[in-house]
C-alpha cells in the first residue's frame, strides 16, 4: 500500500449530550468515536485494511505521551476509517477523566508503521467526560437522606421507628419479644450465665456413665445403669428359630440375618404436624393428629449461646440450635464379632467383647402381635403389620347426594353436611374472550387462547421483570414496533440492562451522513447552506449533538462554518448562529470543526447539513456532517 496520507480526524465522546443535560445519572463511556479521511499522495482515497495506533501527547511536538492502543485490520472504504478510540481494553486503558483532565492534549496518528504529521490537536468537546463527576450528584437532594441513627431506648423498651433525624420512637416491651434474664445449667448441663454469651456443656457423668461392665458366657444384657454398669440373665432358652421379620403395613425395616430393625412407619401411624403458634407462642406438645399445644414465649436477654463440650452449634444472634457431639459423648461402635459370636458389650472407645452363641439361633423366642398390629410367631419367618381397624379404620362409606363429607370420625365414618351452595345444574363450559377450549360434556378444560391476553387485561405494573423467565421474551416474541418510547419509563435502560456488544450502529438512531460539495460563491463573503441526502424522523421529542467539518484544499482564504439543520418538507433551514473560523491545514488549504446542540421533534423529518459563509472564489469546499441524537 502507498503510504497514505492523513486528510481529516474529527474525535467525539458518546457522552456529549450527557453533559448537557439530556439525560441524567447515566454511566459515562471510556471511548471516543473516531473518523478520518485517509488519501494517497496523489489524493486518490485508500481502500483496504490497515492498522492503526494511535497516541495522545502533551504538546503538539515532542512532549510526554499520556495514552495510546493500537487497532488492527480496521476497514476503509473509499478513504473513510472509523474506530471507537479507548474500546480496546475499556475496562483497563479506557479514554476518561484520567487522561481527558481538561489540559491542551494533541493526537498523533500511525498508519501501517507511518508516523503522520503534524498531530492533530482535540477539541474541547471530548472532555465532556468529566460530567461524569456532576453525574453521580444529579438529583441529589440532601434533605431526603436519612441520618445516622444516634437515638436510644431504655431497658425494657424497644424502637417502633426512626426518624428522618435520626431521633427513634420506643415502645414499651409487651409483646414476648424476649425477657430471659438468666440461662443455669442442671441436671446433667453445666455452664450458664445471667448475661453476656453464656456457655452449656452435657455434663457426662450425669447423663450417661460410659458403659464398662460385661456379662459372662451363656448370659446377656438385660439393663445398663446410670453408672455404667450393666444387669446379666442367663441365656436359658436359645430356642427361637425365627429366619426372617418382614415389616408390615405401618412399619419400616426387618431382614432375614444379623441384627434386624423394625421402626414405627410415621407417614402411616402419625400424621404430619400441620398446626401453628401464633406469634409469640412455642409449640409444647403435638398431638396424634398432628395438631400442636402451644404456650407462650418467655422473655431474656442472652447475648449468645456457644457450645462446649460435647455440644456443637451455638451463635449470638438469630435462631441458634445445640447438637450432642457424638466424637465426645460416646464413641461410635466400629468394633464387630465373628460368625457363631454375639456382643455381650460395648467398650469406651467403642469396640466390642464377644462370646460364643452357644446356640446359634438366636435368643429371640417369639414375636407377638400386641395392640393396633397384627400377625407374628413363634417358629419360621414372621410378620408384622399394623392393624388398620385399630389404628384407623379407612374410610368405607360415602355420603349422600346433596351432602359433602366435612370430617372423618375415628372409626372411619365419614361426617356430613347439606351441600346448601353447591346446587348448580352447570350443563356446558364455554370459552370467552382470550380463552379457548371448554365442553358441554365430559371433563371440560380452559386454555389461554393465542393473543387472548391483552393489555387491558393486565393491572399497570402486575407484569414485571422477576415474573418474566430469563431469555423468555426475544425479538420473535416482540411484534414490529410494539415497543416504542411511550412504553418504556424514563431511564428505564440502563447500561447494566443491555448486553456488551448488542447495540450497533445499525441498531441506533444515530446514522453517519456525508456530501461531497463542489461550491463556487459569487464574490466574498457569500455564504451557502448544504446538506446530504440522509434523511432521520426522531421517534420522540429531544436534541442531537451535530458535529460539521469542511475542508478547502483548493484555496488558502479562511472561510467560517457551523452545522446546519433543515426541515424536509418546507425546506426551510436553521443554524445556531456560532460560526467557526478555519484555519490552514498540513496538507494545504483550510478546515474547520464546528459543533452544536439542535432541538429535534417528534415525528419532523429532518436532515443535518453545513453552513458556510465568507469564501473567497474560486473555493470549492468539502463538507461532512455527523450527529447523534437523544
Amino acid at each position: 500500500m502507498t503510504k497514505p496520507t492523513m486528510r481529516l480526524l474529527s474525535a467525539l465522546l458518546a457522552l456529549p449530550l450527557l453533559a448537557l443535560g439530556a439525560r441524567a445519572a447515566h454511566a459515562v463511556p471510556n471511548t471516543v468515536s473516531f473518523t478520518a479521511r485517509i488519501t494517497d499522495p496523489a489524493g486518490a482515497p485508500v481502500t483496504g485494511p490497515l492498522t492503526l495506533k494511535v497516541a495522545v501527547f502533551d504538546a503538539a511536538t515532542a512532549g510526554t505521551m499520556v495514552w495510546e492502543e493500537t487497532h488492527t485490520d480496521v476497514p476503509v472504504a473509499n478513504g473513510l476509517v472509523y474506530a471507537s478510540l479507548g474500546g480496546v481494553d475499556a475496562v483497563n486503558n479506557g479514554l476518561d477523566g484520567t487522561v481527558l483532565d481538561g489540559r491542551a492534549l494533541f493526537v498523533e496518528l500511525t498508519v501501517d508503521g507511518d508516523v503522520l504529521s503534524p498531530r492533530i490537536p482535540i477539541e474541547s468537546v471530548p472532555y465532556a467526560v468529566r460530567s461524569a463527576v456532576a453525574d453521580t450528584l444529579q438529583g441529589f437532594d440532601p434533605s431526603t437522606v436519612q441520618q445516622r441513627v444516634t437515638g436510644t431506648c431504655a431497658t425494657g423498651n424497644y424502637i417502633t421507628a426512626v426518624g428522618a433525624d435520626g431521633t427513634v420512637t420506643c415502645a414499651p416491651d409487651a409483646t414476648n419479644t424476649g425477657d430471659i434474664t438468666g440461662v443455669t445449667g442442671t441436671g446433667g448441663i453445666t455452664g450458664g450465665g445471667t448475661s453476656g454469651a453464656v456457655s452449656l456443656s452435657i455434663d457426662t457423668a450425669v447423663i450417661q456413665a460410659r458403659v464398662t461392665g460385661t456379662c459372662a458366657t451363656g448370659n446377656y444384657i438385660t439393663a445398663i445403669a446410670a453408672n455404667g454398669s450393666v444387669t446379666c440373665a442367663a441365656d436359658a432358652s436359645n430356642a427361637g428359630d425365627i429366619t426372617g421379620v418382614t415389616a408390615g403395613t405401618g412399619l419400616t425395616g426387618g431382614g432375614t440375618t444379623g441384627a434386624v430393625a423394625l421402626s414405627v412407619d410415621t407417614g402411616v401411624i402419625q400424621a404430619r404436624v400441620t398446626g401453628t403458634c401464633t406469634t409469640g407462642n412455642f409449640i409444647t406438645a403435638i398431638g396424634a393428629n398432628g395438631a400442636v399445644t402451644c404456650a407462650a414465649e418467655s422473655g431474656g436477654d442472652i447475648t449468645g449461646v456457644t457450645a462446649g463440650g460435647g455440644l456443637t452449634g451455638g451463635g449470638a444472634s438469630g435462631t441458634v440450635a445445640l447438637s450432642v457431639d457424638t466424637a465426645v459423648i460416646q464413641a461410635r461402635v466400629t468394633g464387630t464379632c465373628t460368625t457363631g459370636n454375639y456382643i455381650t458389650a460395648i467398650n469406651a472407645n467403642g469396640t466390642v467383647a464377644c462370646a460364643p452363641d452357644a446356640s446359634n439361633t438366636g435368643d429371640i423366642t417369639g414375636v407377638t402381635a400386641g395392640t393396633g398390629l397384627t400377625g407374628g410367631g413363634t417358629t419360621g419367618a414372621v410378620s408384622l403389620a399394623v392393624d388398620t381397624s385399630v389404628i384407623q379404620a379407612r374410610i368405607g362409606t360415602s355420603c349422600g347426594a346433596g351432602t359433602f363429607m366435612t370430617g372423618v370420625s375415628a372409626a372411619g365414618a365419614p361426617i356430613c353436611a347439606t351441600d346448601t351452595v353447591g346446587t348448580g345444574d352447570i350443563t356446558d363450559v364455554v370459552a370467552g374472550a382470550g380463552l379457548t377450549g371448554g365442553a358441554a360434556a365430559g371433563s371440560a378444560t380452559l386454555a389461554i387462547a393465542n393473543l387472548g391476553v391483552t393489555s387491558a387485561m393486565l393491572a399497570t405494573g402486575a407484569v414485571t421483570s422477576g415474573k418474566i423467565a430469563v431469555d423468555a421474551v426475544g425479538p420473535n416474541e416482540i411484534a414490529a414496533n410494539a415497543v416504542g418510547t411511550s412504553e418504556i419509563a424514563t431511564n428505564a435502560v440502563t447500561t447494566a440492562k443491555i448486553l456488551d456488544g448488542s447495540v450497533t450502529m445499525a441498531k441506533t438512531s444515530a446514522p453517519i451522513g456525508m456530501a461531497e460539495i463542489n461550491v463556487t460563491p459569487p464574490s466574498t463573503q457569500a455564504s451557502t447552506t448544504i446538506f446530504p441526502n440522509t434523511v432521520i424522523t426522531p421517534d420522540a421529542n429531544g436534541s442531537c449533538f451535530v458535529t460539521a467539518w469542511a475542508d478547502d484544499a483548493s484555496s488558502n482564504i479562511p472561510f467560517y462554518l457551523e452545522p446546519a439543520i433543515q426541515t424536509v418538507s418546507s425546506n426551510a433551514s436553521t443554524f445556531p448562529g456560532a460560526l467557526v473560523q478555519s484555519s490552514s491545514g498540513g496538507f494545504g488549504g483550510y478546515s474547520a470543526t464546528a459543533s452544536a446542540v439542535m432541538a429535534v421533534t417528534s415525528g419532523t423529518a429532518i436532515r443535518f447539513g453545513c453552513h458556510l459563509a465568507g469564501f473567497s472564489l474560486p473555493g470549492s469546499p468539502d463538507c461532512r456532517v455527523s450527529w447523534t441524537c437523544n
